[in-house]
Protein backbone atom coordinates (compact mmCIF):
# COMPACT_ATOMS: atom_id res chain seq x y z
CA UNK A 1 0.00 0.00 0.00
CA UNK A 2 1.60 3.60 -1.12
CA UNK A 3 1.66 6.19 1.57
CA UNK A 4 -1.03 8.45 -0.08
CA UNK A 5 -3.66 5.55 0.90
CA UNK A 6 -2.65 5.10 3.77
CA UNK A 7 -2.78 8.21 5.00
CA UNK A 8 -6.32 8.16 3.48
CA UNK A 9 -7.62 4.93 5.23
CA UNK A 10 -6.24 6.22 8.27
CA UNK A 11 -8.00 9.77 8.35
CA UNK A 12 -10.94 7.24 7.54
CA UNK A 13 -10.20 5.62 10.54
CA UNK A 14 -10.35 8.68 12.76
CA UNK A 15 -13.45 10.46 10.75
CA UNK A 16 -15.26 6.91 11.36
CA UNK A 17 -14.49 7.09 15.24
CA UNK A 18 -15.22 10.57 15.46
CA UNK A 19 -18.61 9.97 13.69
CA UNK A 20 -19.31 7.05 16.09
CA UNK A 21 -18.12 9.23 18.93
CA UNK A 22 -20.81 12.00 18.04
CA UNK A 23 -23.48 10.06 17.50
CA UNK A 24 -22.57 8.73 21.00
CA UNK A 25 -22.31 12.23 22.18
CA UNK A 26 -26.17 12.74 20.63
CA UNK A 27 -27.58 9.62 21.72
CA UNK A 28 -26.54 10.30 25.41
CA UNK A 29 -26.82 14.56 25.66
CA UNK A 30 -25.85 15.96 29.58
CA UNK A 31 -29.00 16.61 31.81
CA UNK A 32 -29.67 19.76 33.57
CA UNK A 33 -27.09 20.69 36.25
CA UNK A 34 -29.00 19.42 39.99
CA UNK A 35 -30.19 22.86 41.41
CA UNK A 36 -27.72 22.81 44.64
CA UNK A 37 -24.74 23.11 41.90
CA UNK A 38 -26.02 26.39 41.10
CA UNK A 39 -24.07 29.29 43.31
CA UNK A 40 -26.13 30.86 46.28
CA UNK A 41 -26.80 34.23 47.96
CA UNK A 42 -23.61 33.89 50.70
CA UNK A 43 -21.79 31.64 48.95
CA UNK A 44 -18.33 33.11 47.27
CA UNK A 45 -15.87 32.24 43.94
CA UNK A 46 -12.38 32.25 44.01
CA UNK A 47 -9.86 32.33 41.41
CA UNK A 48 -6.06 31.82 42.48
CA UNK A 49 -5.09 31.82 39.10
CA UNK A 50 -7.17 35.29 38.32
CA UNK A 51 -6.63 36.35 41.83
CA UNK A 52 -10.57 37.20 42.18
CA UNK A 53 -13.02 36.94 44.54
CA UNK A 54 -16.81 37.22 44.19
CA UNK A 55 -19.50 37.09 46.25
CA UNK A 56 -23.06 36.19 45.40
CA UNK A 57 -25.12 39.24 47.19
CA UNK A 58 -28.47 38.72 45.29
CA UNK A 59 -29.85 36.03 43.20
CA UNK A 60 -33.21 35.18 41.27
CA UNK A 61 -34.34 32.30 38.90
CA UNK A 62 -32.15 33.78 36.11
CA UNK A 63 -29.66 36.10 37.45
CA UNK A 64 -27.08 36.70 39.87
CA UNK A 65 -25.47 39.78 41.71
CA UNK A 66 -21.97 39.74 42.75
CA UNK A 67 -19.28 41.98 44.38
CA UNK A 68 -16.24 41.35 43.09
CA UNK A 69 -12.46 41.71 44.86
CA UNK A 70 -9.77 42.02 42.73
CA UNK A 71 -6.48 41.34 44.80
CA UNK A 72 -3.23 43.89 43.80
CA UNK A 73 -1.59 42.88 40.96
CA UNK A 74 -4.53 40.14 40.11
CA UNK A 75 -3.92 39.43 36.08
CA UNK A 76 -7.60 38.40 36.08
CA UNK A 77 -9.26 35.95 33.11
CA UNK A 78 -7.64 35.71 29.52
CA UNK A 79 -9.64 38.29 27.16
CA UNK A 80 -12.94 36.37 26.32
CA UNK A 81 -16.36 37.29 24.83
CA UNK A 82 -19.99 36.92 25.62
CA UNK A 83 -22.61 36.89 22.74
CA UNK A 84 -25.77 36.71 24.43
CA UNK A 85 -25.37 39.32 27.35
CA UNK A 86 -23.30 42.71 29.05
CA UNK A 87 -21.24 42.96 31.94
CA UNK A 88 -21.09 46.20 33.87
CA UNK A 89 -18.21 47.15 35.84
CA UNK A 90 -19.31 49.14 38.54
CA UNK A 91 -15.82 50.82 41.03
CA UNK A 92 -16.37 51.24 44.34
CA UNK A 93 -13.13 51.18 45.19
CA UNK A 94 -9.55 51.17 43.52
CA UNK A 95 -8.88 51.54 40.00
CA UNK A 96 -9.63 48.92 37.56
CA UNK A 97 -8.34 48.50 33.98
CA UNK A 98 -10.19 46.84 31.88
CA UNK A 99 -9.01 45.73 28.21
CA UNK A 100 -11.85 46.53 25.93
CA UNK A 101 -11.15 45.37 22.58
CA UNK A 102 -7.01 46.44 21.65
CA UNK A 103 -7.36 49.54 24.24
CA UNK A 104 -7.17 49.17 27.80
CA UNK A 105 -9.53 51.70 30.24
CA UNK A 106 -9.22 52.41 33.77
CA UNK A 107 -12.73 52.84 35.54
CA UNK A 108 -12.02 55.05 38.95
CA UNK A 109 -14.09 54.12 41.80
CA UNK A 110 -17.67 56.25 41.54
CA UNK A 111 -17.35 55.10 37.84
CA UNK A 112 -18.62 52.12 35.52
CA UNK A 113 -18.55 50.92 32.11
CA UNK A 114 -20.42 48.41 30.31
CA UNK A 115 -19.25 45.86 27.90
CA UNK A 116 -21.72 45.43 25.10
CA UNK A 117 -21.98 41.47 23.77
CA UNK A 118 -19.78 40.07 21.17
CA UNK A 119 -16.73 42.45 22.58
CA UNK A 120 -13.84 40.95 23.80
CA UNK A 121 -12.62 42.44 27.66
CA UNK A 122 -10.65 41.40 30.31
CA UNK A 123 -10.96 42.95 33.67
CA UNK A 124 -7.68 42.98 35.89
CA UNK A 125 -5.31 44.97 38.84
CA UNK A 126 -1.96 46.78 37.98
CA UNK A 127 -1.57 48.66 40.98
CA UNK A 128 -1.16 48.03 44.42
CA UNK A 129 -4.49 48.32 46.24
CA UNK A 130 -7.40 46.10 46.20
CA UNK A 131 -9.93 46.50 43.39
CA UNK A 132 -13.80 46.45 45.05
CA UNK A 133 -16.55 45.88 41.83
CA UNK A 134 -20.12 46.34 43.04
CA UNK A 135 -23.62 47.76 41.40
CA UNK A 136 -26.61 48.58 42.39
CA UNK A 137 -29.04 45.58 42.82
CA UNK A 138 -31.22 45.99 39.38
CA UNK A 139 -31.34 44.22 35.88
CA UNK A 140 -28.50 46.07 34.53
CA UNK A 141 -25.89 44.86 37.11
CA UNK A 142 -26.85 40.81 36.81
CA UNK A 143 -25.35 38.46 35.07
CA UNK A 144 -26.98 35.28 33.89
CA UNK A 145 -27.21 32.76 36.48
CA UNK A 146 -25.68 29.83 34.37
CA UNK A 147 -22.48 32.20 33.81
CA UNK A 148 -22.32 31.75 37.73
CA UNK A 149 -22.73 28.00 37.50
CA UNK A 150 -19.58 28.38 34.88
CA UNK A 151 -17.32 30.83 36.95
CA UNK A 152 -17.45 28.19 40.03
CA UNK A 153 -17.04 25.27 37.57
CA UNK A 154 -14.23 26.69 35.50
CA UNK A 155 -12.37 28.01 38.71
CA UNK A 156 -12.55 24.79 40.53
CA UNK A 157 -11.07 23.00 36.92
CA UNK A 158 -8.58 25.63 36.71
CA UNK A 159 -7.43 25.81 40.66
CA UNK A 160 -7.18 22.03 40.80
CA UNK A 161 -3.96 21.15 38.88
CA UNK A 162 -1.67 22.99 36.72
CA UNK A 163 -2.22 21.32 33.64
CA UNK A 164 -5.59 22.30 33.25
CA UNK A 165 -3.96 25.28 31.81
CA UNK A 166 -2.49 24.03 28.95
CA UNK A 167 -3.72 21.93 26.15
CA UNK A 168 -5.04 19.27 25.24
CA UNK A 169 -7.12 19.75 28.96
CA UNK A 170 -8.21 23.37 28.65
CA UNK A 171 -9.06 22.60 24.67
CA UNK A 172 -11.16 19.80 25.78
CA UNK A 173 -12.93 21.02 28.63
CA UNK A 174 -13.77 24.45 26.91
CA UNK A 175 -14.90 22.59 24.07
CA UNK A 176 -18.01 21.87 26.62
CA UNK A 177 -17.43 24.95 28.32
CA UNK A 178 -17.84 27.41 25.73
CA UNK A 179 -21.27 26.47 24.01
CA UNK A 180 -22.76 25.89 26.99
CA UNK A 181 -22.16 29.08 28.83
CA UNK A 182 -21.19 31.57 26.46
CA UNK A 183 -17.57 32.39 27.05
CA UNK A 184 -15.83 32.09 24.47
CA UNK A 185 -11.84 33.54 24.11
CA UNK A 186 -11.52 37.18 22.58
CA UNK A 187 -8.85 34.98 19.89
CA UNK A 188 -8.71 32.98 17.58
CA UNK A 189 -12.02 34.20 15.64
CA UNK A 190 -15.35 32.99 16.98
CA UNK A 191 -16.53 31.02 13.90
CA UNK A 192 -13.29 29.06 14.37
CA UNK A 193 -13.70 28.31 18.20
CA UNK A 194 -16.94 27.07 17.25
CA UNK A 195 -16.06 24.63 14.51
CA UNK A 196 -12.79 23.95 16.56
CA UNK A 197 -14.71 23.05 19.64
CA UNK A 198 -17.51 21.21 17.69
CA UNK A 199 -14.72 18.89 16.55
CA UNK A 200 -13.18 18.06 19.73
CA UNK A 201 -16.47 18.18 22.16
CA UNK A 202 -17.16 14.11 20.83
CA UNK A 203 -13.77 13.36 21.88
CA UNK A 204 -13.59 15.56 25.25
CA UNK A 205 -17.19 13.92 26.39
CA UNK A 206 -15.95 10.46 25.51
CA UNK A 207 -12.98 10.99 27.68
CA UNK A 208 -15.52 12.45 30.58
CA UNK A 209 -15.00 15.97 30.45
CA UNK A 210 -18.64 17.83 31.37
CA UNK A 211 -20.60 21.09 31.94
CA UNK A 212 -20.14 20.79 35.77
CA UNK A 213 -18.80 18.29 37.85
CA UNK A 214 -19.59 17.73 41.61
CA UNK A 215 -16.34 18.11 43.07
CA UNK A 216 -16.31 21.88 42.13
CA UNK A 217 -19.72 22.67 43.80
CA UNK A 218 -19.15 25.65 46.41
CA UNK A 219 -20.04 25.12 50.06
CA UNK A 220 -22.48 26.38 51.32
CA UNK A 221 -22.11 29.88 52.80
CA UNK A 222 -20.67 30.04 56.24
CA UNK A 223 -18.88 26.81 55.87
CA UNK A 224 -15.01 27.40 55.56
Amino acid sequence: MDTSRAVLLLFGILAACWLALSVIGLARPEPKAPESYYPGVGQVLESRAEGFTQRIIKADASHIWLELIIAPHAPGPPAHVHTTFAETFAVVQGDLSLLVGDQVKVIHAGEEFTVPPGTPHRPFNPTENEVIVRGPLTPRYAIPRDFGLFLSQMYGFMDESPTHARPPAILLQMSIFAPRYDSWLARPPLAIQRVQYALLRPIALALGYRSYYGRYVLKPAGRS
